[in-house]
């Protein structure tokens, strides 16, 4: 049971909505943050080169960026 992977109800609907767009990089606003999860947390990771983090017992990762700051990491990922 300790292996099992809890997820919230955000990082739920972030995969249900994921599967239906794979090519999307998906962020989810979670109060002064935008999130994203898995695979497209490693790719915001590598794009601006932030450290990621884990949720679901380490077995989620995770890349938070300030909502007020998302500007900037727009204009990064489009050049």
């Amino acid at each position: 049971m300790a292996n099992d992977v809890v997820l919230t109800p955000m990082m739920k609907q972030f995969f249900e909505l994921k599967a239906k767009h794979p090519d999307a990089i998906m962020l989810f606003r979670c109060g002064d943050f935008y999130e994203t999860y898995s695979e497209d947390a490693v790719v915001a990771s590598e794009i601006l080169g932030i450290t990621l983090t884990k949720r679901a017992n380490g077995q989620v990762r995770v890349w938070k960026w300030r909502a007020s700051r998302i500007t900037l990491w727009i204009l990064i990922c489009r050049n």
